[in-house]
């Protein structure tokens, strides 16, 4: 992983990357269309390497949230 690389994505983490504001991320986080990533506190938090295999997955077709 490189260095500057973030091992945990925040919800504006992935609204940024994504081009989505945080209102669809939750949105799609109800709808099951994301994977439900971790609570830490009162914050969710997603690993790196859980969303970029549930994009690779979405790339080969699969449309796992788990």
């Amino acid at each position: 992983m490189h260095k500057n690389s973030k091992e945990f994505l925040t919800v504006q983490d992935l609204a940024d990357r994504y081009s989505l504001n945080k209102g669809t991320i939750y949105s799609l986080l109800r709808t099951g269309k994301l994977p439900a990533g971790v609570k830490i506190g009162r914050s969710r938090r997603w690993k790196l390497c859980v969303i970029e295999a549930f994009e690779a997955g979405l790339q080969e077709g699969r449309h796992d949230t788990e």
